[in-house]
């Protein structure tokens, strides 16, 4: 077993025999030796650290843009119609936001993540609809924040939207995204990658062999 941290403190990963845990809670099946083994150049630029904790971040753009989204689209859509666009949005940005990296942006996706600013966000926006005299706003907008950060949202639409990236990627949708982001950072950086298929292989001979030991 091996363990790792980057240079905030905040997160860390532990490796064992047949995958990664990270502290942000994500599960990868893979090893760094696999990884090496598709892309050395890339874990000796960026690290592996790096590469989880990006995988992570991009991993909570749907709740993180929602939860954003939510209060603005409320007073310019109209009560009903402004929650049903964010959560329209949530379904696409969930099925298509594994495929999609964006190695350029990832400091803004950060900042959208931080919940301290969220947070703030929300305060303000509450405000202004308590002060307007919005109160069908203010609850709604309450309920989506913390249905959205509980991850409620998620496990609610889960079924539909694990259907769907199916069609997209055999994959679970943490292995897809650091798949993914080591591939645009290997671009990025101009570094050279291993077969992606094997790549793609090697996880799902894991996750069969997960599954096997627990039949027995």
């Amino acid at each position: 077993m091996t363990s790792g941290t980057t240079k905030s403190s905040t997160f860390s990963f532990v490796e064992l025999p047949k995958g990664i845990f990270t502290s942000d809670g994500n599960w990868y099946h893979t090893t760094s030796g696999d990884l090496r083994s598709f892309s050395s150049e890339v874990l000796d630029k960026i690290g592996l650290s790096a590469l989880l904790q990006m995988a992570g971040e991009w991993s909570r753009i749907p709740v993180s843009v929602s939860i954003w989204v939510l209060p603005i689209m409320l007073p310019s859509a109209g009560l009903w119609l402004g929650l049903f666009a964010t959560l329209s949005l949530y379904l696409v940005l969930s099925v298509i936001s594994p495929s999609v990296i964006i190695i350029q942006v990832m400091s803004l996706v950060r900042g959208l993540n931080h919940p301290i600013a969220q947070g703030l966000f929300y305060v303000m926006m509450l405000s202004y609809f308590a002060n307007t005299d919005r109160m069908e706003m203010l609850v709604i907008g309450l309920i989506g924040f913390i249905a959205f950060r509980w991850q409620l949202v998620d496990k609610i639409l889960l079924p539909v939207v694990s259907r769907l990236r199916r069609k997209l990627s055999p994959l679970p949708v943490h292995d897809q995204i650091l798949r993914n982001v080591i591939v645009r950072s290997a671009q990025k950086q101009g570094a050279p990658l291993a077969e992606l298929d094997r790549m793609e292989k090697r996880v799902l001979e894991i996750i069969h062999y997960k599954r096997r030991k627990k039949k027995k």
